[in-house]
């Protein structure tokens, strides 16, 4: 069953939406993993210190720009 009307435009947009949101947090992750590989510290840094954390935060400043 195909949606018409406003729901199908709707329906599209999200999808679109949702896309263009994975992309962008793929991207920070990626950024926040070259960060840590280049530029992060071994010890005392909350944010750099472990290459899961700096990849989440570089995922989650993406998606929330």
């Amino acid at each position: 069953m195909e949606l018409t009307g406003p729901c199908a435009e709707n329906n599209k947009f999200m999808g679109r939406k949702w896309t263009i949101i994975g992309a962008g947090a793929m991207l920070g992750a990626i950024g926040g993993w070259l960060y840590w590989s280049n530029f992060g510290c071994t010890t005392g840094c909350a944010i750099t210190s472990s290459p899961v954390n700096s990849t989440l935060y570089g995922s989650l400043m993406e998606v929330s720009c």
